[in-house]
């Protein structure tokens, strides 16, 4: 196991438990809501980029109960932050020395 746990505790008397619980961290390190149809798959859903995990996460959050998956799977690397523009398209900017923009667009773009 990477990482160390922060507390013993899992719960505690009046808290709600988390969705989604990644212990050990992936390392969040932005997040949006992305509001487009261009990638139906994500629409209205959350996008979080992570260090730890080298990944992009999608949360829907309307699912019931919530379910997470990475869109992108080939995208292995450390994700600094993300945005989205008007017309659907994602960008993603890595981290480190050769730090990079990347922009994904749908097919049809």
């Amino acid at each position: 196991m990477f990482g160390a746990r922060i507390s013993p505790f899992t719960d505690y008397e009046g808290m709600r438990a988390p969705l989604f619980n990644w212990s050990p961290s992936v390392a969040p390190s932005a997040m949006i809501m992305y509001h487009n149809s261009a990638f139906e798959a994500l629409a209205e859903t959350l996008l979080i980029t992570t260090l730890k995990a080298k990944s992009l996460i999608s949360v829907n959050v309307q699912d019931s109960p919530p379910t997470q998956t990475e869109p992108f799977p080939t995208i292995q690397t450390l994700l600094r932050d993300i945005d989205s523009d008007n017309q659907g398209n994602i960008y993603l900017l890595t981290d480190g020395d050769n730090a990079a923009l990347l922009r994904i667009a749908p097919k049809n773009k």
